[in-house]
């Protein structure tokens, strides 16, 4: 029993005085341009049981990167999701910043801010760069772990903000007080906009979008590429700057998980999507990941009210509408 406690005290007296709780660790992860078939070489870290018990709380995600070869910028999105439905609440996206020699190891550490939310599913960490044509690109990821935040620490450390703490699509959202009026005089006063080049899956929910609101005031709104649009009034279709900004990217949401959010005096319409799958099959959309034009119909649903009861144009059913968000 004796030489039992003389381990016990020993094992306890090398761990580092004052160090963090840890929340959940991950093993290493190698993220590599040709390993991966899609555009964005990517991993996520999950904390699912103990994830409720930090809601309202801020928790400490850190690990150490190295770029072993290649230009790619690293990010890596904070996201969180409550059950039923596993609907995703909160999406922001990090970036890495890696201003070093190939090669070199960088800390990495972020404070979160877990969502005051009932029932959380799990909060993730989801690391992954896009490819760059055909250059090799690999990214080694070690020492995952998440741990819970030490205010006393983090207020005897350095003043300068080492941590940073990220804003969230849903928090910015609930700042937003005053209506937002896309609908005057009978016509629209927004305009739908997309990135410059959209993919297949945004170019069809983009026609689903103009045709219902056509068919509910007479008009169907102008399409804008991100590049000519300045300001006012806009529904932003999948995968823009202002959605990214927000952490709200297509390919590093989880498959039909969709993002309905209004910054200010833009509607993100966004979600979990596979760019790379034919025009057939958008339509179809059997056994294929389109959150975003999931994210159109539940605006068109929710907001506009229309009503699809059964295929066809003789069950579409849809208010004439005078929109205030």
């Amino acid at each position: 029993m004796k030489k039992f406690l003389l381990i016990l005290t020993a094992a306890f007296l090398m761990l580092p005085a004052g160090a963090a709780k840890l929340i959940g660790k991950a093993p290493n992860a190698v993220l590599s341009s040709e390993k991966s078939k899609g555009a964005i070489p990517n991993k996520a870290f999950y904390v699912f049981k103990p994830a409720q018990n930090y809601r309202g709380k801020k928790v400490v995600f850190s690990m150490k990167v190295k770029r072993v070869t290649g230009t790619a910028p690293l990010s890596v999105t904070f996201r969180c999701s409550t059950n039923p439905g596993n609907v995703l609440r909160v999406a922001k996206l990090h970036r890495i910043s890696y201003n070093v020699k190939n090669g070199t190891v960088v800390p990495v550490k972020i404070v979160l801010d877990i969502p005051d939310l009932n029932n959380i599913a799990h909060f993730n960490m989801h690391a992954g760069f896009r490819k760059k044509g055909s250059e090799k690109c690999i990214w080694e990821l070690s020492d995952i772990k998440y741990t819970e935040y030490d205010a006393a620490a983090a207020a005897a450390g350095p003043k300068k903000e080492e941590l940073p703490e990220g804003f969230s699509a849903e928090l910015t959202a609930s700042m937003v007080k005053k209506p937002l009026q896309l609908i005057k005089n009978g016509k629209p006063s927004f305009v739908i906009v997309t990135s410059d080049k959209p993919n297949r899956i945004v170019q069809y929910a983009v026609k689903e979008l103009q045709l219902h609101i056509k068919l509910a005031c007479g008009t169907a709104p102008a399409v804008l590429k991100e590049s000519q649009y300045k300001s006012g009034p806009a529904i932003m279709v999948g995968e823009t700057a202002v959605a990214q900004k927000y952490g709200i990217n297509p390919e590093l949401l989880a498959p039909e998980n969709l993002v309905v959010a209004r910054l200010n005096d833009v509607i993100v319409l966004s979600g979990g999507d596979n760019p790379a799958i034919p025009a057939g099959m958008v339509a179809g959309r059997s056994f294929v990941p389109v959150g975003t034009l999931y994210a159109v119909y539940e605006f068109l649903e929710k907001v506009v009210g229309c009503r699809w009861y059964w295929p066809g144009k003789t069950v579409l059913t849809f208010p004439f509408i005078k929109i205030c968000l």
